[in-house]
């Protein structure tokens, strides 16, 4: 296994197994990528490999052939992305955003640590750029794992929503009564979902999907959001939600929304995660229950 200038990184592996499946590596700043050459598991995962420590491979454990995009976003070092979409880069952590860890109280995982990103509401964010996949998009799923520790702001997930309304895409954002507002704009009307229940409360982690199916017959099948189970929320809407996402060359943006910074989010964030389809019930509970680090699956073969 041989060492180039770092001895305490191992610069290159011959061969990976998994599940008797060849792989192959590339090499990222600071660690290797690995990525399954069958269709088996799409998005490449870190592979940490140190000579004075335990080596093993991370990827999540509700990944499909559909996952587009994992953004783990909880890493050793500040500004570490620990990204690994299969379409869009690796993102750019913008302002001072910090990493952090701490023990998961639950008692069913209790010992693992959950691993995150914590935003102030100062300019800190997460670019992850252009994603053209998005495009024209009928079927798109977003999964997101979040704790606010402020409310008196609205605050803003994830989206891509630019001062031109024409160019707008989608937003998930947390309203100041604490409930969920989903916007796809129809053209240039803004179209949205919102909970009704006000399910979000500060200084609480909740694991949130929202689910787009443009095909669906009426906007409650079209747009649908999840949070910590896979029971459908009830959702009031606007006007008729689009059958496909607008188009747009702006960036994507974790924790702010581009055309007003008043919605920087304020809290913790982690595992943003992107499909290119409409999750069923089925496979929304797998993420809603892969909360903490045992959503990893960590077990390599090696051969010579």
């Amino acid at each position: 296994m041989p060492f180039l200038a770092n001895p305490t990184f191992v610069e290159m592996l011959s061969r990976l197994r998994y599940n008797n499946s060849r792989t192959s590596l590339v090499r990222n700043p600071g660690i290797l990528q690995m990525r399954k050459i069958s269709d088996e598991i799409k998005i490449g995962v870190t592979y940490n490999a140190y000579s004075f420590g335990p080596t093993y491979t991370k990827y999540p454990k509700w990944n499909t052939d559909d996952l587009q995009g994992w953004w783990a976003m909880g890493g050793p070092t500040a500004n570490s992305v620990t990204a690994h979409p299969e379409v869009g880069g690796l993102g750019t952590f913008v302002g001072a955003p910090a990493q952090a860890e701490e023990f998961d109280t639950n008692a069913f995982t209790y010992g693992r640590n959950r691993e995150y990103t914590t935003f102030t509401p100062t300019g800190d964010y997460l670019n992850l750029g252009d994603i053209t996949a998005f495009d024209g998009a009928a079927n798109v799923s977003w999964g997101f794992r979040f704790r606010l520790t402020n409310l008196a702001h609205a605050n803003a997930l994830f989206g891509r929503w630019p001062s031109t309304a024409a160019n707008r895409q989608f937003l998930a954002i947390i309203q100041t009564d604490g409930d969920i507002n989903f916007f796809i704009p129809n053209g240039t009307t803004s179209t949205d979902g919102i909970t009704t229940d006000t399910p979000i409360a500060i200084n609480t982690w909740y694991n949130v999907v929202v689910v787009f199916a443009g095909g669906g017959a009426a906007n409650i099948n079209r747009l649908k959001i999840y949070i910590n189970n896979n029971t459908e929320k009830t959702l009031t809407f606007t006007s008729t939600i689009p059958t496909t996402l607008n188009a747009t060359a702006d960036d994507v943006y974790i924790g702010r929304q581009e055309n007003a910074t008043s919605a920087d989010i304020e809290g913790d964030g982690y595992d943003f995660t992107w499909w290119d389809k409409a999750l069923t019930t089925a496979e929304v509970l797998e993420f809603m229950s892969d909360e903490i680090n045992d959503r990893y699956t960590a077990d390599l073969s090696f051969l010579p």
